[in-house]
Formats: structure tokens, sequence, C-alpha cells
């Protein structure tokens, strides 16, 4: 019991201490109810921390997944919007939209919980959402110096390098998070090469 006792003492320095010093043994049965306590008690914390890791984690992944599918979306938004503008153009129609405004991003899901994620993997989409108004002002000034296949040229590059800058991000999410490939059922239908038709690099 001795040895028992010298494992309760630096959980219960007061109490163990009292039986110690003078030279008393704890009750059988006491030890037995202490230890349990002891042990159930450190069995339900280490349940509790993997029970939050498992939920920490699958929340990460469920949010990386919802981040990327947004940036994934908006890449298909911006290969549509190359596609049917340029089809215009070849029909001799106006294709620039007024304010010369891209296709809008859609919303933040708001079930993400962007303090699951990095940072690393949160930024760049938060900065595309200011590098796609900063491109729009920048049209808007060029559309006063510019017209004609000029401007439809700027127009389409713009659009298409945003829609390649969103699909890349939804790669490096994926990628970041340990999620697998984005797998899209689009037929024959190459929406990459439609954009790098206008954005090569």
């Amino acid at each position: 019991m001795g040895v028992a006792l010298n494992f309760l003492r630096p959980v219960f320095p007061r109490f163990s201490g009292c039986f110690w010093n003078k030279g008393m043994e704890m009750p059988q049965g006491l030890w037995i109810a202490v230890a349990s306590g002891v042990l159930g008690a450190g069995l339900t914390q280490c349940l509790v921390w993997i029970r939050e890791a498992l939920t920490s984690r699958r929340s990460r992944h469920y949010s990386a997944l919802r981040l990327a599918l947004m940036c994934e979306h908006y890449a298909l938004d911006c290969a549509s919007d190359v596609e049917l503008r340029t089809d215009h153009h070849e029909e001799g129609n106006s294709i620039l939209p007024a304010g010369m405004k891209l296709p809008p991003l859609p919303d933040f899901p708001k079930d993400i919980e962007f303090r699951s994620l990095p940072a690393a993997l949160v930024e760049p989409v938060f900065s595309l959402a200011a590098e796609v108004r900063f491109s729009e002002s920048s049209l808007s000034y060029i559309s006063q110096h510019l017209d004609g296949e000029e401007l439809v040229d700027e127009y389409l590059a713009v659009v298409a390098k945003r829609g390649i800058q969103a699909w890349e991000l939804g790669k490096t999410i994926r990628k970041g998070a340990g999620l697998s490939e984005a797998v899209l059922n689009l037929g024959d239908w190459d929406f990459i090469a439609v954009m790098k038709q206008y954005s090569p690099d």
C-alpha cells in the first residue's frame, strides 16, 4: 500500500501526506475509490480531448471544402462569362457589361469557421475579393481611353485572369486541407482552356 500512497502523493499531497506522516495506511476500500475516481476522471478528459480533436478536424475539412467550392464556382462563372461574351462579340453584338463589372463573387458561406483554417489558406481568398474590385476600377478607367477590340480584349483578359486565379486558389485550399481534387462532370467543355485563350500566363 506504500507504493500506492506514493502514487497518490503528487495528486493529493495533503490528503496522502496525513496518512504517510502518521505512519498510517489508507484503507483499501478508500484507496480503490480514490484510484477509480482519478482514473475515471483521466479517462473522461482523454475522451473529451479526442472528441474535440475529431470535431475540430471535421470542422476544418468542411470549412476548407466550402471555401474551395466557392472559388471553383467563381472560376466557372468567369469561364462562362468569357465564353458568352466572346460568342456575342463574334455575332457583332455589344458584349461589355455596364460599369465594366466582373462576374460577382459568391457570398462567403455563413457556416464556414474561418478560425479553424490556417491564415495562409484564407487570406488569398479575401485578397481575391479586393483584387476583383480593383480590376473593375481599372477597367472603368481604361474604358475612357480604349474602345472597340482593344477594350473587349482587355475586359476578357481580366475576367479570365481572375477566373484562373480563383481555380488555382481552390486547388491550393484542397491540397492544404488534405482534400481530394475537384472532379467536375462538364462533358467536353474545357473551361480552363476557354480562359487561357485570353490569359495564357
